[in-house]
């Protein structure tokens, strides 16, 4: 009996796996498509953005403009996750603190 199920379980993992098997490809092949979609609506409208003089390409002031830009964003987002990382250690500090003096005043009135 013990073995029948485990044929059974064995059975239904390796259909399992191969059903996945089959899958995978498209899903990759999807994504890719996605992926591609999205980088030429970004380069669309980056050339929007930075194509001053609406030649339709980006040349190296438009570029150097654009690499500007996005490591300005970039600091700006490393400033916020520093200052969300601050807070959490903050938050953190003063619940142990907490926890500290809650345990102090129950040794207090325990004594």
């Amino acid at each position: 009996m013990k073995i029948k199920r485990f044929i059974q379980l064995c059975t239904t993992l390796a259909a399992l796996v191969a059903v996945a098997f089959v899958f995978t490809p498209a899903m990759t092949a999807a994504e890719k498509s996605d992926a591609a979609a999205k980088k030429a609506k970004q380069d669309q409208e980056n050339l929007e953005k930075y194509d001053r003089n609406r030649d339709g390409k980006l040349d190296d002031e438009e570029k150097a403009a654009m690499k500007a830009d996005q490591e300005r964003i970039a600091a700006e987002k490393k400033e916020v996750a520093a200052q969300k990382k601050a807070a959490a250690a903050e938050k953190k500090a003063a619940a142990a603190e907490a926890k500290k003096e809650k345990a102090a005043a129950k040794k207090s009135r325990d004594n």
